[in-house]
């Protein structure tokens, strides 16, 4: 009675069950069958089971894990870039969830019973995989399997499991009587030799049996197992078996050789009771071949495969459901084709695809008692273990192939790359970071450690096995590779193979592992341990003891963010110690901790770690760059964009320019979420994450991006990357080399971060280290009692009972097994100081110093060499350079150089070094021999970076490469290589005489001169540059580069940073003056060494002060910045080289500067003084510029002096200056190379001074004649990004307009060409020397047109338009002290006072218009206009040449007083 679509249903239905019960064991279809229930049932059984099963974690006392392998936790540089996830990829480690709630999903399935267990294992599919096409290949494979799978259903048994090539057979012993027990085992040995007599050495169709061959072999064993269901209801389930029999089949199938089948000893005993053996087989120890090729001991025993019995719709649906759940994701979907044989189905569906497979296994023992409450707590944990693993492979949007119980333990196989788990960015985006997120989800829910091996290569995906059973697999060598490197003994937690690395290298770091040897491969495969960067730099902790205060504290700390639903305001620690004292391992082991915590609170925990570089401590925002790039990898996500899995072939040599794009998309991306202006990327990712931009940032609004810009876009980057987290920790090493941008970011994190913990690791030196805040850092440490923002906490050397417990835990034995001889003795020689303590300890393990007493001492042996051996071990110098007497001299030499090229190092950068001319195959293979025998000392950590080229690797691009090297280079460029610890390369450098260092530095220097680094391309090798030429003794080199690097930073509006380096380079100078013979000094530079530079040289040193000068005076201190320019005017003058200048406009620029400086006040002279001293400038500028002949100079130096002779009020003489300078100032000639030479156009902006002076004198004719010149022609002619330049030409102008009645087009040429201007090519907070003037000035300008306006039309105006104008004049910040740029603007006619006097004036009168001439806001407005006009007159009165602001100043003082009066 149903009708056509129900019909349709369930005729669907029913084929889905049939392709479904294939997939899954015939105990499991019987089981469904006899078990019917719906979704709802399922749920009440779910229910059920929770309330019946223990709590989580309960018991696991009895689980068997091994003990635990530390390893550092990579989930802070894990990303997830899933545009559809909501929340971030840490979700998928801690889990908010209580996994308490996770039961068995079919706890009635579980069961114990007897067995006989068939293990067969195919051979020959490896090699096969390589030589047919997959068409043919899927037709082998499963062809043999239907052979194989046909006799086990003719034997009655159930294809429990496929593992790879091989797969389990059982025959269950229902009723648990021995009989059926004796025949289930003869059933499986009857099976597997007829298997091994039918289809031993199968020739594949199509292949000659020299080619390949398929084979078999099996194993047998009997006894008891237990069954379970792990998963869930909803998306993912796996049947699984475990005891005895496992083990036992595996022990036997090792021993059978192809075409035989061997048993168990258990298994021998049961065939004994029913069989007749025909030779003499004695009770075995072990297991033992009972057929061969040759030999038959059974006769086969025939039986139909069971079929499936329907039911209702319903009943049909929820099988469908419950089955499904058992079948691989991949294999869902297939749709079988009506017409279509079963096997065309699978040659449709098969696929060879390049996938990324994950091998993992739990480190623990899956032992059952028969005990049902213990084997309850192992069921639980299995099924927490699938719980845990599910949830972060669906988080990456992966696959789970299977989990499994066999002879390698407990084991999860994941893939990405088969249909539905293709991806953009698939490594570096989904596999690697899942396979991270697997270990350390496990680790921090579970507390279970465990080993992966993760690959990538081309795999055969689709399904395998016979017709009535088979399951979805992945089978080639990569898969057994990855099987290979889960099961290594060396394996540290994660293993991957080349190709992960090569595609995941812009993320990851990965260190190198001794070769492997694997099926598939005719070589031995490389094997990598990845590690981002970061994480690679900050070690692993290893044997943390002590410091339990100090882990409370930061623990307790991290706890009060949790507390509560409010949010808290950010918090810094301070952790400060020596080298040595273990800073980073307590930050570490805190981290570790406080993952925990956030388990405990079920919220998420965001962890970021960076660490900052020695010889970075000048590179403009290093750290912060280095967390943006962390940010950019975890939490932004690009959508549409990278490489498919299917077409990695295709891409494999461009991918640094893949990464590249994947890096400037993320940015862009985040710089659009955060409403920043298009360009704002591409700058960013030119200037300091150096990655090459998706255009010229040039060709874009706000190239000009100013350090604050930079600051907030970092900040405000950080806190929307870490915004859906509940508790943010952001962890800082070595913060005494962070560059002073850096602290800012840091400081602005701290005051507008919400649930931020700042954890700052440093040597005790930091907190005095200049490039710190002091305000800021004085806030932290005033900061309130009761809630303090900042914690500092200092560590001390270790406790004697501390190293006591650190010996202990070396020997795994308890604290009190610690003879105290021992203890004493290496508490007193190290110190207390951990580092030292692990060293001395472990070699003393190694030269065999210690035994074990009978009652479990650990004590010195008692030979007499002992003593002599301690006494190498007096002091920590001694320890380190004992170990370095283990290396030859040459490789003593080769540690040297490491030494000298820094804390960190390319293999390349050091052959540039050792292998200047041609490498020989023969001295690189013995460099890196004396590399990987430090590594294994622990001197060196080595690091593999891949995927860049040559040209990129620094030093080694001058290398010449043979021919016949060209195959090792690959591996040889990606090598890179660090100091364990400071302490190591300090003790290297220690062992090197003064002049054998510097002639290294300066070879190493004149390597990285030929490569072009001297040209400040790339600040941090132009860094590195410099630090080898100061090292070398180069100083002029240094102060030539230094000069270079100090422009680079002021360029970019780093004004600060370039002082600061720029002061460096002087400290160079002072420190060599110092040691010098000769004690006279000129500017703290000794006269003998001023004298003996060339003028080349003199020029430069001149230069250097006077960027130091004009950064101090843009940066508002313009008397520092007179002392510099001083202090360049002495140099010049007393050095012997001076008068050899064939250039002299190093004297143009100094006159130019130090003039400006003088003419706004910044010289710390009386009026009387400046007057003669501009004078006296202005003469020797005109002077030095004739007899130089250049133009560009002479105009310069004629408007210096026009402006000098003004400043004088001898307006007459400026103007026939003016004559002269307009006589020879060409604009469209000489603007570009005056404003190249001086910044801005000083020719062009005497032009709008004179408007004034022709004003002053009463010629405003000419003046009128100027004016038009200005703004008709030469504004036109001036770059209009230039505003400085651009006010400083048009507000003389400006203001005479206003004056008589035109204040309206004052106003809108002050708009097109100096307010709208800035913030068309300037960002928001970008700054320049007048834009504090800017609102002052647009508003003047507006309320004086309104007047004008009013006075021409004879109408009242509203007050109302003005009220925020009053408010914003009325505050205290308005019309504040400024003295620097009041007295800049003077002789442009009016001054800050006069201008904010004149718009209260102006407001005044509005007022009063609209009949509030006498109300409170009307008389504060004349008393603040007042005081203002008042100031004025004070400073417009210091100078004849201030004549006409002084006019001005004199008549809105009167008008005041004139108002006062009548008010």
């Amino acid at each position: 009675e149903e009708d056509d679509a129900n019909q349709d249903q369930i005729t669907k239905l029913k084929s889905s069950i049939e392709r479904f019960s294939c997939h899954i064991p015939l105990c499991i279809a019987r089981y469904l069958e006899d078990h019917l229930f719906d979704d709802n049932a399922a749920q009440e059984s779910r229910l059920d089971s929770v309330n019946s099963s223990a709590s989580f974690g309960a018991g696991w006392v009895n689980v068997h894990a091994s003990s635990p392998v530390r390893r550092n936790s990579l989930y802070s540089s894990i990303c997830s870039a899933n545009s559809q996830r909501s929340n971030s990829v840490l979700s998928s480690i801690t889990f908010s969830d209580d996994l308490g709630n996770c039961p068995l999903p079919m706890p009635n399935a579980n069961s114990y019973h007897r067995s006989a267990l068939l293990l067969v294992d195919i051979s020959g599919f490896t090699r096969l995989s390589n030589l047919l096409d997959l068409e043919s290949l899927s037709n082998a494979i499963n062809t043999y399997f239907e052979l194989l799978i046909t006799q086990v259903e003719m034997f009655g048994g159930d294809v429990l499991k496929f593992a790879g090539d091989a797969f389990f057979a059982e025959w269950r012993d229902e009723d648990n009587d021995d009989d059926d027990l004796e025949e289930a085992v003869c059933m499986a040995a009857s099976c597997g030799w007829s298997m091994t007599q039918k289809y031993s050495g199968y020739a594949v169709p199509g292949l000659s049996s020299e080619v390949a061959l398929l084979d078999v072999h099996c194993g047998i064993g009997v006894g008891e197992l237990a069954t379970l269901h792990v998963g869930d209801n909803t998306s993912r389930r796996e049947f699984l078996f475990l005891g005895d029999p496992i083990d036992q089949v595996s022990a036997a199938e090792a021993l059978a050789e192809n075409g035989q089948v061997a048993a168990s000893p258990d298994a021998i005993a049961f065939l004994k009771e029913i069989c007749t053996f025909s030779g003499s087989i004695s009770p075995p120890a072990g297991p033992q071949v009972i057929t061969s090729l040759d030999e038959s001991y059974f006769e086969p025993f025939e039986s139909e495969p069971c079929r499936f019995t329907y039911f209702s719709q319903n009943t049909i649906t929820s099988i469908n459901h419950q089955m499904s759940l058992y079948v691989h994701q991949a294999a869902r979907n297939i749709d079988d084709v009506q017409g279509k044989s079963h096997n065309w189905n699978r040659i449709a569906d098969a696929e060879i695809r390049r996938v990324y497979t994950i091998f993992v296994k739990p480190q623990l023992t899956p032992r059952i008692t028969g005990n049902k409450s213990d084997d309850h707590d192992l069921f639980m944990l299995l099924n927490e273990i699938m719980v845990v693993t599910l949830k972060v492979i669906s988080r990456f949007k992966g696959h789970l192939r299977q989990f499994i119980v066999d002879d390698k333990g407990v084991v999860l196989i994941a893939t990405f790359g088969q249909r539905g788990a293709t991806f953009p960015n698939l490594i570096t985006e989904k596999g690697l970071p899942a396979t991270i997120a697997i270990h350390d989800a496990l680790k921090i829910n579970l507390n279970v450690n465990s080993h992966i091996g993760a690959t990538f290569g081309k795999a055969y995906c689709g399904v395998v096995g016979g017709s009535h059973r088979h399951e979805f697999a992945v089978l080639g060598s990569s898969v057994n590779l990855a099987a290979r490197l889960m099961c290594s003994k060396d394996n540290p937690g994660i293993l991957v193979d080349d190709a992960i690395r090569m595609m995941a290298s812009s993320r990851f770091d990965f260190l190198l592992h001794p070769p492997v040897t694997a099926k598939g491969y005719s070589k031995p495969v490389p094997i990598f341990e990845p590690q981002s960067s970061i994480e690679r730099q900050w070690n692993k902790v290893t044997n943390f003891v002590g410091r339990e205060a100090e882990l409370k504290k930061l623990v307790c700390l991290s706890e009060r963010f949790f507390q509560g639903d409010d949010q808290k305001k950010a918090q810094m620690v301070f952790l400060q110690a020596h080298s040595g004292l273990g800073k980073s391992s307590l930050a570490m082991e805190a981290m570790n901790k406080i993952r925990r915590l956030g388990r405990k609170y079920g919220e998420e925990v965001e962890i970021q770690k960076t660490i900052c570089k020695d010889g970075e401590e000048h590179v403009p925002f290093c750290v912060a760059s280095q967390i943006i790039l962390q940010l950019l990898h975890d939490h932004v996500s690009i959508d549409g964009y990278g490489i498919d899995s299917t077409l990695m072939e295709d891409v494999e040599d461009d991918l640094s320019a893949y990464t590249e794009n994947s890096e400037r998309e993320r940015l862009k991306g985040l710089c659009a979420k955060l409403g920043y202006p298009v360009g704002v990327s591409d700058l960013l990712c030119e200037k300091w994450l150096g990655v090459t931009p998706l255009s010229k940032p040039n060709d874009h609004p706000g190239n000009q991006m100013t350090p604050e810009y930079m600051m907030n876009l970092i900040v405000e980057m950080f806190l929307y990357c870490t915004k859906d987290h509940y508790f943010v920790l952001l962890a800082i090493d070595d913060v005494h080399w962070m560059d002073s941008l850096s602290w800012k970011v840091i400081e602005q994190l701290l005051n507008r971060g919400k649930n931020l913990l700042i954890v700052c690791i440093s040597r005790p030196i930091a907190v005095s280290n200049e490039a710190i805040d002091r305000e800021f850092l004085t806030s932290l440490l005033n900061a309130d009692a009761e809630n303090p923002q900042f914690t500092e906490i200092n560590l001390s050397p270790f406790t004697k009972n501390n190293v006591r417990n650190l010996i202990a835990l070396s020997f795994e034995c308890q604290s009190n097994c610690i003879d105290d001889e021992v203890c004493d003795y290496l508490y007193e020689q190290t110190g207390g100081m951990p580092y030292f303590a692990q060293e001395v300890i472990g070699n003393m393990i190694r030269n065999d110093l210690f035994e074990l007493k009978d009652d479990g001492t650990v004590c010195w042996r008692s030979e007499s060499s002992v003593a002599v051996k301690k006494a190498l071990y007096a002091n920590v110098n001694d320890l380190f350079l004992h170990r370095l007497d283990r290396f030859k001299s040459e490789a003593r030499t080769l540690l040297q150089v490491c030494a000298v090229l820094g804390f960190e190092f390319s293999l390349l950068e050091l052959l540039s070094v050792q292998s200047r001319v041609q490498r020989k195959r023969t001295k690189v293979q013995k460099i890196h021999d004396v590399l990987q025998k430090a590594c294994l000392e622990r001197i060196l950590m080595e690091t593999c970076r891949g995927g860049r080229s040559s040209s990129e690797k620094g030093l080694a691009t001058n290398i010449k490469i043979s021919k016949s090297q060209k195959q090792d280079n690959e591996l040889i460029e990606e090598r890179s290589y660090r100091f364990s610890h400071a302490i190591w390369r300090n003790c290297v450098l220690g062992t090197m005489l003064r002049e054998r260092k510097r002639d290294l530095h300066r070879l190493i220097a004149t390597i990285m001169e030929k490569n072009g680094f001297d040209d400040v391309a790339d600040i941090r090798s132009s860094m590195k540059l410099f630090g080898h030429l100061r090292e070398s003794g180069q100083l002029m080199k240094a102060t030539r580069i230094g000069y270079k690097i100090g422009k680079y930073l002021s360029s970019d509006l780093l004004h600060r940073q370039s002082i600061d380096f720029c002061l460096g380079v002087f400290e160079m100078w002072k420190d060599t003056s110092e040691n010098a013979e000769n004690d006279e000094l000129v500017e703290g530079i000794n006269l003998d060494l001023l004298n003996s530079i060339t003028p080349e040289d003199l020029e430069c040193f001149a230069k250097i002060h006077i960027n130091v000068a004009r950064c101090y005076c843009t940066l508002g201190d313009a008397a520092t910045g007179s002392t510099f320019y001083k202090k360049c005017g002495v140099i010049l003058k007393k050095s012997s080289a001076a008068n050899d200048l064939k250039d002299r406009t190093v004297f143009f620029t100094l006159y130019s500067g130090y003039f400006t400086v003088v003419q706004i006040g910044g010289a710390a002279v009386n009026a009387d003084e400046k007057n003669f001293l501009q004078i006296d400038l202005a003469r020797s500028f005109v002077e030095q510029a004739r007899i130089h002949g250049d133009p560009v100079h002479l105009a310069r130096a004629l408007a210096m002096e026009g402006l000098s002779l003004a400043g004088m009020g001898k307006f007459d003489e400026a103007i026939s200056a003016q004559k002269q300078l307009e006589e020879v100032y060409c604009a469209e000639r000489l603007s570009d190379g005056i404003i190249r030479e001086y910044s801005t156009d000083r020719a062009a902006q005497n032009y709008g001074y004179s408007v004034l002076w022709y004003e002053v004198l009463g010629r405003c004719e000419d003046a009128q004649n100027q004016i038009d010149f200005v703004l008709e022609e030469l504004i036109h002619m001036m770059p209009p990004q230039n505003v400085h330049n651009s006010i400083v030409i048009l507000f003389p102008s400006l203001t005479v307009l206003k004056e008589k009645g035109m204040a309206r087009k004052a106003e809108s040429i002050f708009l097109t060409h100096i307010y709208d201007c800035f913030y068309k090519y300037f960002s928001g907070d970008a700054t320049t020397f007048f834009k504090p003037i800017y609102t002052s000035v647009k508003l003047l300008y507006r309320l004086a047109g309104d007047m004008q306006e009013q006075e021409k039309d004879r109408q009242l105006l509203k007050n109302n338009n003005y009220s925020e104008i009053e408010d914003w004049v009325l505050s205290d910040e308005v019309g504040a002290e400024d003295k620097i740029r009041n007295i800049a603007m003077i002789p442009m006619g009016m001054d800050i006072h006069c201008i904010i006097a004149e718009i209260c004036w102006y407001l005044i009168i509005f007022r009063r218009n609209t009949l509030l001439n006498n109300d409170v806001r009307t008389q504060e407005l004349l008393k603040k206009g007042l005081a203002q006009a008042t100031k004025s007159i004070d400073y417009t009165q210091r100078s004849p040449g201030f004549e006409y602001a002084r006019r001005l100043s004199v008549s809105i003082l009167q008008k005041y007083k004139h108002d006062a009066f009548e008010l």
